[in-house]
């Protein structure tokens, strides 16, 4: 668990467009579920992400979310959260599987604390919130992941010879860049730049070895 204090912002379930279509700074840390239909959101002017049912959208405080128009009616979940102090969670942007009967217990227990607050109630809004986070992190964990890297290494071997960062590959597979960078670690054993680094050195060697190029040559075909 992530044992922290939390406190619930705001709570609603809709059936509806959300109302506020331009892009806004996330003051606390959001999370929206997708039970029907599907949303569509850009995070911090990158590609549009559509969060179809069964998946969920995480922007931590600080970011900019901006809804774009056009999607379709949906039913989903809101919820805003104050962390407590702590930083948020190492979760991506785009949750690809939230449907859990865990993540659906506490969403409809912080529903009905957020309605109907009985007295002292701050106790149970904690360890909902911190059982919700750990359900989550552990199913993007054992899920998620392999989808994760599958994408950024698809746009590392379209790249690996041009300008190509930490940004544009987490954004590639529309994460953050922390959490790119932990899971690229986590699953590679390596840094990206390392391991971008070592692609394009064995790209080199081979250019070497296979082409009757100049090694100047082969060093600015390979982003050296």
């Amino acid at each position: 668990m992530v044992t922290a204090e939390y406190s619930i912002q705001y709570i609603m379930r809709q059936n509806r467009i959300p109302f506020a279509m331009g892009p806004s700074k996330m003051q606390d840390t959001d999370f929206t579920f997708v039970h029907e239909g599907h949303l569509e959101y850009c995070i911090d002017g990158g590609k549009p992400i559509s969060i179809k049912a069964g998946e969920g959208l995480f922007v931590p405080s600080g970011r900019m979310r901006e809804r774009l128009a056009g999607t379709q009616k949906a039913t989903y979940t809101s919820l805003i959260i104050k962390m407590g102090g702590v930083q948020p969670p190492q979760l991506p942007f785009h949750i690809i599987p939230k449907e859990s009967s865990d993540i659906e217990y506490c969403l409809d227990s912080l529903l009905n604390l957020y309605a109907f607050p009985p007295e002292n109630s701050e106790r149970s809004v904690s360890y909902f919130i911190d059982h919700l986070l750990h359900s989550l992190i552990l199913q993007t964990a054992r899920k998620n992941s392999v989808y994760y890297m599958a994408l950024m290494k698809e746009y590392i071997a379209a790249n690996w010879n041009g300008k190509i960062d930490l940004e544009s590959v987490s954004r590639s597979a529309h994460i953050s860049k922390s959490y790119a960078s932990h899971l690229f670690k986590s699953e590679t054993g390596m840094l990206l730049n390392s391991y971008i680094t070592d692609l394009r050195i064995k790209k080199a060697a081979e250019m070497l070895e296979f082409t009757g190029y100049k090694i100047n040559t082969i060093a600015e075909m390979t982003g050296f």
